[in-house]
């Protein structure tokens, strides 16, 4: 082993070559300055675990030196402290400034004016630190980066996000300070449209970035969490574990950039037209379209479907789910807002007379949702084949299902299900299974929520409240963000069919005992250890006797004991366990996150 002091001696050696705040003239200067402060700390690091390997001769050795030696090593290792301080702020810049040139990339592709400046500078230590979380957490190139920040810095926009414009209003009017003002927008309303607006284009236009539609076909007031899509080999255009694509996408055609309601109406009109009726002409440009849907159930029978009808080996068949919080708003539609966005607009194809008859026939609205382009699904999904779910219990759970006669039938065989199962009970060892059948085909993220599908696809009335502590829903559960379901409230005799709805806010739950009014009936309510794990967020998880929550989904208002307005619902249709267009006026510190229903109280 080399003499102590030597180690030391040359540790400090590389320490002191490093001259870390050294301001180069170019930027190509100033990145290999990083590179060569990176390849002189690798190998200090080196030298400082031959010193850590400190012996008990090599302590003696020590002894023998000189006090004057002695005293310049022991300066040297202070200066070496000082200077471990230097380098992790230099490391600490370093990482910053990978951060800044994303942001940079990012608000660069779209036009700036004095007002976004303005918000841009407000809001840049948080812009800053969503960029440096996804380099840090990340394993994809840089532009999958980009896409990811402007994603999270677009839905940060939105109201009460980390980027919320009223964030910069408020801290103007406190100060009694000017805003900055321009032509194009003269009032804090403009700001707040064309603030999101711009991160919107941003997105838009990042390499591999979403097609997104406009806001003009939003999903009225809810959006369902979850989305399926079915596909295998014969599937339009291209999908595995890590995209969706349409044809277009797949050809790379010019427009499948290009979101359905800016291209030409007639063109637009028609693709719209043949994807919904399933119309393949070689001669028509590529559809720019891929279709999901909410409801489980029929995703699952679709699969079915495919597998008999194209004599694929079950395993062949995928289930896509997308968690859509996961995604920026307007990447996906409802097709009944796209119908309704070109109903006016018909086409010698007749697609007008088809249009009235979609929205016309309710027996056949499943839930569907429309997608554009590329859609990226790495960490906001997952994959799951028919021969798992099958293998897992699926047709256990439901034999139906496996129906010889009917599996080749689809939409109507659909129709038949929900018809029959509405008056048929699970028992709670088949919830049970269902429970089994979601935690060995779904993540953990997932799971809990496939549950709770599973078990709407019949009228699950539980035999005992036995399972209480396990999760089953019973009267009232609240959940803490990230914490455990927690139960509440007295289990009646007889529950009945029930409801869910689970939401957010900026509202701390203390426990012990409260009264929440339910459409005018009393729930009372024991409330234990209901604090989050962030101070500034509460999620609550209810479940609710259908008796007391019908109204509500019709109109009603759920409100906390003292008469504060919690919710007020205005539910246009529950499918599947999915309410979907589901319009809410909310107390501004409550936003609905997830409502679930058995199908049972259809409208």
């Amino acid at each position: 082993m080399a003499p102590v002091t030597d180690g030391i001696d040359g540790l400090l050696g590389q320490m002191s070559n490093l001259d870390i705040n050294t301001r180069s003239q170019s930027s190509a200067d100033r990145v290999a300055a990083i590179e060569d402060l990176i390849e002189s700390v690798k190998k200090s690091i080196e030298i400082a675990g031959n010193v850590q390997a400190f012996k008990t001769q090599d302590v003696r050795a020590l002894a023998s030196l000189d006090d004057a030696r002695l005293r310049s090593l022991h300066l040297q290792v202070s200066r070496l402290a000082e200077t471990s301080h230097i380098i992790q702020s230099a490391l600490s810049e370093v990482r910053d400034l990978a951060a800044r040139s994303v942001v940079q990339s990012l608000v660069d592709l779209a036009q700036r004016d004095v007002t976004i400046n303005a918000l841009l500078k407000h809001f840049d230590p948080k812009i800053t630190l969503i960029a440096r979380n996804n380099i840090e957490n990340s394993n994809s190139g840089r532009g999958q980066i980009l896409v990811k920040t402007a994603e999270e810095c677009y839905n940060a926009t939105q109201s009460t996000g980390q980027l919320d414009a009223d964030d910069y209003f408020a801290l103007l009017d406190a100060a009694a300070l000017q805003w900055p003002m321009d032509p194009d927008f003269e009032s804090k309303e403009g700001c707040r449209q064309c603030w999101p607006h711009f991160w919107l284009n941003v997105l838009s236009k990042c390499p591999g970035g979403p097609t997104l539609f406009a806001k003009s076909v939003w999903p009225l007031g809810y959006m369902p969490r979850y989305l399926f899509r079915v596909f295998d080999q014969n599937s339009s255009g291209s999908s595995d574990k890590d995209k969706i694509a349409s044809q277009a996408s797949v050809e790379e055609a010019a427009y499948h950039r290009i979101d359905l309601l800016s291209l030409d109406r007639d063109e637009a009109t028609d693709m719209l037209f043949r994807h919904l009726k399933w119309i393949s002409d070689k001669d028509c440009i590529p559809i720019n379209l891929t279709s999901w849907t909410s409801s489980l159930l029929y995703a699952i029978q679709y699969a079915v479907y495919r597998c008999h009808k194209y004599q694929l080996d079950n395993t062949k068949v995928k289930i896509c789910v997308v968690d859509t919080t996961k995604f920026p708003r307007g990447q996906f539609a409802r097709d009944s807002q796209l119908i309704n966005a070109f109903m006016r607009y018909d086409s010698a194809t007749g697609a007008e007379e088809f249009f009235r008859f979609r929205l016309r026939d309710k027996r056949y609205h499943n839930g569907e949702y429309l997608s554009q382009g590329l859609v990226s699904l790495p960490g906001q999904s997952c994959v799951v084949s028919l021969g798992r779910l099958e293998r897992s219990g699926l047709f256990d759970l439901y034999p139906e299902f496996d129906d010889e006669q009917r599996r080749m039938r689809w939409a109507n065989r659909v129709l038949e299900l929900r018809t029959s199962w509405s008056t048929e009970s699970l028992t709670s060892e088949e919830a049970q299974t269902a429970s089994a059948v979601a935690k060995r085909c779904f993540p953990a993220g997932f799971a809990k929520e496939m549950t709770t599908m599973l078990l709407c696809f019949k009228n699950w009335v539980p035999e005992s409240y036995e399972g209480i502590a396990a999760g089953y829903p019973v009267v009232l559960l609240v959940e803490t963000q990230g914490g455990p379901i927690l139960w509440a409230g007295e289990a009646p005799d007889e529950f009945g069919p029930w409801v869910r709805i689970r939401m957010e806010g900026r509202r701390r739950v203390q426990g012990g005992i409260q009264t929440w009014v339910v459409s005018g009936a009393r729930i009372d309510v024991d409330i234990y250890q209901a604090q989050p794990e962030k101070k500034e967020i509460t999620v609550w998880t209810l479940f609710i006797r259908a008796e007391s929550l019908s109204a509500l989904l019709v109109g009603g208002v759920l409100q906390a004991g003292n008469g504060e307005n919690l919710l007020e619902t205005k539910a246009k249709e529950v499918l599947d366990g999915t309410v979907l267009d589901f319009g809410i006026e909310a107390n501004p510190v409550i936003a609905p996150y997830n409502i679930m229903a058995g199908n049972f109280i259809k409208n």
